[in-house]
């Protein structure tokens, strides 16, 4: 049985606070529009799934976009509220539960084609420097 590795991390999943706020208290905090998501200050598109994977719809593509607003947040993927997506990623709420985050048009290595390839030789794709591989 074989491996399939492909660059990306575990992140906490965390709900957007400045929308809560807004939406709680009539504030005005530029926030996430439907659609866009944040991580790490990066702007590409990127699936999304939890483990175990029990469906293939529980994997979803997500736009990641850089915001100012969230600037300080780290190791975190911040949901918009608008759109729901955290409920199809296996019934998933944010206490504690954590997602995968693959960059769009990464590509996928065997362990042994891993091992043969250097960092260098690999493909560039939207992560950022510290992607697991």
């Amino acid at each position: 049985i074989g491996r399939i590795l492909v660059p990306g991390m575990y992140s906490y999943e965390i709900c957007d606070p400045y929308s809560l706020l807004n939406k709680w208290f009539g504030l005005d905090i530029p926030c996430l529009a439907e659609g866009e998501f944040y991580h790490n200050g990066l702007t590409c598109e990127c699936g999304l799934f939890r483990s175990p994977l029990i469906a293939p719809f529980e994997a979803t593509k997500v736009q990641l976009v850089e915001h100012d607003t969230y600037r300080y947040m780290r190791d975190v993927i911040v949901f918009n509220t608008e759109d729901g997506v955290w409920d199809r990623l296996g019934g998933s709420d944010f206490d504690g539960d954590q997602c995968a985050i693959v960059p769009d048009n990464t590509p996928a290595y065997s362990e042994d084609q891993r091992r043969r390839i250097s960092k260098h030789d690999r493909p560039p794709h939207c992560w950022h420097k510290n992607a697991l591989m």
